[in-house]
């Protein structure tokens, strides 16, 4: 299973890269006429969904 992001790390750890895929979304979903706020809140609730997948996925050397 992939995440939008290259590693599950990136969800389990806030970091500055989940920072920026957060705007990254929200700047895509702006572009497509998103409201803004109805965009950075929905948005959130994704990557908050990713982070729960991520929290119960297996590493990629435990799946080898």
């Amino acid at each position: 299973m992939d995440l939008g992001l290259p590693s599950r790390d990136y969800f389990l750890n806030a970091s500055r890269e989940l920072r920026a895929y957060h705007m990254y979304m929200t700047e895509l979903a702006i572009i497509f006429n998103a409201d803004r706020k109805f965009a950075t809140d929905d948005l959130k609730k994704v990557i908050e969904f990713e982070t729960a997948l991520a929290n119960v996925s297996m590493l990629q050397l435990q799946i080898i």
